[in-house]
């Protein structure tokens, strides 16, 4: 069986568990020790609107006792190693300890995280006195928050790809690759023609035979069709030759009652041929380098500022500076100039005429 406990310390906005201690309280005993014994692994259900699996975590110790006040249960809490970092007051203005009856039952336990997940908690699971026990769990839907004020380029999307456990990320990608090729095999290409193109190749897959050739890129999802994450190779090679973007969405992931996780189910979406233009390019990081093309190139070859006294070197003229090619028209011709805000030009660009590069 799996155990889902609901945490009991939480923060209060985002539900998330705030220390790795966790604890009920009870009228009666209703639990059986064993499902909280040292060693066994159990789902940590978060307070939040809807409840989400925050993770899977691994108890490390436990206490139980009766208590005689909610202040006793926190004394006898303090039995565990690292419930010193939950303070009275935590603990006494807790949900679950406000609406606690005043005398009963304690069940505590320290945990490691084993697994990230930030799921939504599926419904058909029914919560009772804070946790249920379930033969198995399948989660669907990503709990996505809000994206932080002042992060323009941060998207609750992105944050759940770089929060899901890389173990259940390999899954899920491994599962995207399982429904790739069965797409593959429908559109006429045998088992043998398709291969894994990684790392040698931009693209995950490579359908193959004697007269066709497709390059597939891959992505899986857990939940609904959402924006996914691609590299600039693949969009590189997706201008050299017809290439297959497909996105497999509604992946679940299992967890059966011996604790082993597993992928299944999900949908394929084709885009073919797949050649990403720049409105359908949502900006989510990108890659600088510094010692390449980077705005006053020029400081790191010709000058060093100093730091700032007499004995500073000046700033060379503008013949003796020198000049990578920068030009914004040049970069894109599809791009205007008028789009940067540089107001007073260094220099010209000997290909086209364009006044660029500004002054500080």
């Amino acid at each position: 069986m799996t155990t889902l406990h609901l945490h009991a310390c939480t923060h209060e906005t985002g539900g998330e568990p705030a220390c790795d201690i966790d604890w009920a309280l009870s009228r009666c005993r209703q639990s059986d020790t064993e499902e909280w014994a040292t060693g066994r692994r159990l789902l940590v259900v978060a307070a939040s609107d809807p409840p989400t699996l925050a993770c899977e975590a691994e108890v490390t110790a436990t206490v139980e006792a009766r208590y005689s006040s909610k202040t006793d249960a926190w004394r006898r809490l303090q039995s565990l190693d690292r419930a010193s970092v939950l303070s009275r007051e935590a603990f006494l203005y807790a949900a679950a300890t406000r609406d606690a009856p005043d005398q009963g039952w304690l069940l505590g336990w320290t945990y490691e995280v084993v697994h990230r997940l930030k799921l939504v908690l599926p419904t058909e699971v029914g919560m009772v006195h804070g946790w249920a026990m379930v033969d198995c769990v399948r989660l669907r839907q990503p709990a996505l928050g809000e994206s932080r004020l002042g992060e323009d380029n941060d998207s609750p999307e992105r944050a759940f790809e770089a929060t899901l456990d890389p173990d259940l990320a390999a899954l899920v990608s491994a599962r995207a690759i399982e429904v790739a090729r069965r797409w593959l095999h429908a559109l006429g290409y045998l088992p043998v023609e398709v291969r894994d193109a990684r790392p040698e190749e931009p693209f995950d897959l490579l359908a193959e035979t004697d007269t066709r050739r497709l390059p597939v890129v891959v992505r899986g999802l857990v939940g609904d069709l959402r924006p996914v994450t691609v590299t600039g190779p693949e969009i590189q090679a997706s201008f050299e030759e017809p290439t297959a973007m497909l996105v497999v969405h509604g992946i679940a992931l299992l967890r059966d009652a011996a604790g082993l996780w597993s992928a299944t189910d999900g949908r394929a979406y084709q885009i073919r041929p797949w050649r990403p233009q720049k409105p359908a390019l949502l900006p989510a990081s990108f890659r600088f380098d510094p010692v390449g093309t980077g705005r006053f190139a020029w400081y790191r070859d010709v000058w060093h500022p100093g730091d700032g006294s007499t004995n500073s070197p000046a700033r060379p003229p503008a013949d003796a500076r020198a000049e990578p090619h920068l030009c914004p028209n040049c970069l894109d011709p599809g791009q205007e100039a008028g789009g940067f805000s540089w107001s007073i030009p260094d220099w010209s660009c000997h290909d086209c005429g364009t006044k660029w590069g500004g002054s500080d």
